[in-house]
């Protein structure tokens, strides 16, 4: 089965219009969030499903923020505004796990963390994610740490959420909205990051790795600043806590290909005559989709004889599939039908 040049490029054309649409309603949400100034009351009203208002979730969160210094600084860099390599971080466990992101770190000679106590600790890096743009650090020698939990599942469209942010020199600061967007591949620190989520609220460029909270107090997030949008980035809650799960058990979490994948909207596939799948995003560098020779960009359409879409997502443990199963990945690339073997892998 062969796709031919103009229905390449017509998958091609509802891609990017699925994209400037995605940004485009973020834009406008934006808009609307300017006018109207900041939805706070949204937050202050008791969550329907039981979360504390605003200023409760704020409140929890500033003993679980920590600063992480990558490199050397000195008291005039840090009062004058001028510190290089420095980044917030979340504590996720009572016994020092940490989790950050990962882009942040690049260039680090070192890693101390700073709690809110005054008190600071050497500490090592022990998991990342390069897919969701994740790291996990440990702080050595703690225990009895202020630990938030993050939401084991994505936010909904509409949910409320608050960022909270511990800057160098001063008090607390937040940033309210709602979420406006799930599951947006993006542009992060020069790197295509998965699973993105966006918030209706302005971008704190300054505090990345600061928590991102829905209403019951859990992180949905934490903060990035994806490239071309004029909204709050926050890194998948989702994948970090799958993240910390992996580490605190010293084993992957579950079966994994190793991609991160989005599937083609069903009505927009039928109106232009493609198959239904799932578009390839990213991948983890020596992952197994990598090693089997799949690429971003590439339409997965079956695995095995499984079709894949909205209903099955490219996803090994949403499909059941255990680690070290060898399964045939039917895909089309460039117009052309390809099969290849893949074996499911691993991965938080």
């Amino acid at each position: 089965m062969t796709l031919d040049t103009a229905a390449r490029r017509l998958v091609g054309a509802v891609l990017l219009s699925a994209v400037i649409g995605t940004v485009g309603g973020a834009l406008g949400a934006w808009a609307m969030y300017a006018h109207f100034g900041p939805v706070q009351q949204v937050l202050n009203a008791p969550s329907a499903k039981g979360g504390a208002g605003t200023s409760d979730v704020v409140r929890n969160a500033q003993a679980s923020i920590v600063t992480i210094a990558t490199q050397p600084g000195d008291v005039s860099a840090v009062t004058q505004g001028t510190v290089q390599g420095a980044v917030e971080g979340v504590i996720a466990s009572a016994d020092g796990l940490i989790v950050t992101s990962a882009q942040a770190l690049s260039g680090g000679t070192q890693l101390t963390v700073g709690f809110p106590d005054g008190t600071h600790a050497n500490a090592t890096v022990v998991a990342v994610d390069a897919v969701h743009g994740l790291a996990v650090l440990r702080a050595v020698d703690q225990k009895n740490l202020a630990a938030l939990t993050f939401a084991s599942a994505p936010p909904a469209l509409g949910d409320p959420a608050v960022a909270v942010s511990q800057p160098l020199v001063g008090k607390s600061v937040v940033g309210v909205g709602n979420v406006s967007a799930v599951d947006v591949t993006a542009t992060v620190g020069g790197t295509t990051t998965a699973g993105v989520v966006l918030i209706d609220a302005q971008p704190l460029a300054s505090s990345i790795g600061a928590p991102v909270l829905g209403a019951d107090g859990s992180a949905i997030g934490v903060v990035v600043t994806p490239t071309n949008v004029n909204e709050l980035g926050a890194l998948s809650g989702t994948a970090a806590s799958a993240l910390v799960s992996s580490v605190q058990s010293n084993a992957p979490t579950h079966a994994s290909f190793g991609a991160a994948s989005a599937p083609l909207a069903p009505g927009a596939a039928a109106a232009f005559g493609v198959p239904q799948g799932a578009l390839v995003q990213a991948l983890t560098p020596g992952g197994t989709a990598a090693q089997a020779g799949i690429q971003v960009g590439d339409l997965v359409t079956q695995v095995g004889s499984t079709p894949i879409g909205a209903t099955h997502p490219f996803d090994a443990a949403a499909l059941g599939l255990i680690p070290g199963k060898q399964v045939a990945v039917t895909l089309i690339r460039d117009g052309a039908t390809v099969t290849l073997p893949l074996v499911v892998g691993t991965g938080a």
